[in-house]
């Protein structure tokens, strides 16, 4: 995996099961000296490793690989690919393996690809230094290693040889995982092209589990003393301003079981009447109406946000909120100004000295957001925050969230979901990309119902969405 800038991060605990250090140290050193390779020389221990990408002047020329049939160097790396294996096929499930087998299941047409690899553009903005002024950028440079890349990645989808990779939080990575999108319509599965089905704000979904969770073991009982409050926000039925901080649309909705012993004969009639009619609807409508239930216990902010995530409207309303807010964004940058400054907003910066200082700047999505939603914003904060034992009281760890949203995210995908679609009597394809499925012409539908169970089951909240490549 390699940064916005092409570096690749080498951890040199790893490079030195390979080949001893002292010779490592010297390949490096001649490998910079005659201009081979560059390094951004960033290493924060514990954090992050230095990080090594080719000269540009090398980008054009043609990779050619050789195998080390003899020598020290190819025994350590025998011992070092079989010892990774064996740890690598200890995470596996029996899942793993069966999806293992269907990516090999999938084609390609090369042709549509590469006239689509020739038309790619780098995605990345020109970087920021650590004083906020831009470093040299090549746009062509960028895009010379995403050609690269992305061929090879269809070169292995056509000659089958992708490996499976299991992640440590149980992320399933395949052939499609690092695919760009643009080259999505050009995979087959029987002579005819794929569709999807993924979730839709998936990650803040996925947290809206988590907060809650939190909320539920904490003491006290959160949120009730503000169950009449939406002054501010927008209502979670309709999305719109409730005038006056009224509650007239909260008063339609389901009510927690535990306490409707605090309300009063008709309050407790009506909700009969409810239910005999929940009772006459279908299984899935039943199902979908008592999880559409407006929780007295948790505070109005987390319930808005809960509703949002839960109907895939939550992207849309934060860029309207952020547009309100008179700052101007690209609706289709939400997503990822979301991820990058909310979910793993990177805090730190290693001095001269080495010491690890922390480092904040100004976001204003962030300021929406903690405005809007601060009991999930102050989740956020109080779990990306960890003690790194390097003499500094409190670093704030970027990938902490995010690691426990990958795991929320393989429990659901890999271990709920592909389950039953590979259980299914149709024997569909099945092709995990992270929180979605891709799958044959005409199967879609199959692995909708399969999520959809899947999340009832593990108390998520989650909204679809299907895609055809065409």
């Amino acid at each position: 995996m390699v940064n916005e800038n092409g570096y690749a991060n080498l951890n040199f605990d790893i490079l030195s099961k390979i080949m001893l250090g002292r010779t490592l140290r010297k390949i490096k050193e001649s490998l910079q000296e005659n201009g081979v390779i560059q390094c951004d020389g960033i290493a924060i221990p514990g954090i992050k490793s230095l990080g090594y990408r080719l000269h540009p002047k090398f980008c054009n020329d043609t990779a050619i690989f050789k195998t080390i049939k003899k020598g020290r160097m190819s025994r350590s790396l025998d011992r070092y690919y079989e010892r990774k294996l064996v740890e690598s096929k200890a995470l596996w499930l029996p899942v793993h393996h069966e999806l293992n087998r269907h990516q090999h299941m999938l084609e390609i047409d090369m042709d549509q690809a590469n006239a689509a690899i020739q038309k790619l553009e780098p995605k990345v903005k020109k970087p920021k230094s650590k004083t906020g002024n831009r470093r040299k950028y090549d746009p062509e440079e960028i895009t010379r290693r995403t050609i690269l890349a992305q061929s090879h990645l269809c070169e292995s989808i056509k000659n089958k040889t992708s490996i499976l990779h299991v992640g440590t939080t149980k992320r399933a990575y395949n052939s499609v995982t690092s695919l760009s999108r643009e080259l999505r319509p050009s995979l087959r599965y029987k002579g005819k092209q794929l569709e999807s089905v993924d979730i839709r704000n998936s990650q803040p979904a996925l947290l809206r589990k988590l907060v809650e969770d939190d909320l539920e073991s904490g003491d006290g009982e959160p949120g009730i003393e503000n169950n009449a409050s939406h002054i501010g926000t927008r209502c979670p039925d309709c999305l719109e301003p409730c005038a006056g901080g009224t509650a007239s649309h909260i008063g339609t909705r389901g009510r927690d079981s535990r306490y409707q012993d605090s309300r009063g004969q008709d309050s407790k009639d009506q909700d009969s009447k409810d239910q005999e009619g929940r009772e006459q609807g279908s299984t899935e409508e039943r199902d979908r109406k008592q999880g559409d239930l407006y929780d007295l216990r948790f505070p109005d902010d987390f319930m808005l946000y809960s509703e949002l995530t839960a109907n895939g409207l939550f992207y849309n309303f934060m860029w309207e909120a952020v547009q309100r807010a008179d700052y101007r964004f690209l609706e289709e940058a939400i997503k990822t100004k979301f991820l990058t400054d909310i979910f793993a907003k990177k805090k730190w910066v290693r001095g001269k000295s080495g010491v690890i200082f922390d480092l904040d700047y100004d976001s204003a999505v962030e300021d929406v957001f903690r405005e809007l939603f601060p009991t999930v914003y102050e989740f956020i904060c109080r779990t990306n925050k960890t003690d790194p034992g390097n003499g500094v009281t409190f670093l704030k760890s970027h990938s902490v969230l995010i690691r426990m949203l990958q795991q929320s995210e393989a429990k659901l995908v890999i271990e709920g979901a592909a389950p039953l679609a590979l259980a299914h009597r149709s024997q569909p394809l099945v092709l995990t990309c992270h929180d979605a499925f891709f799958c044959g012409a005409g199967e879609a539908a199959i692995f909708d119902k399969c999520l959809m169970l899947a999340a009832a089951s593990q108390g998520h909240r989650i909204k679809t969405k299907t895609t055809y490549f065409r």
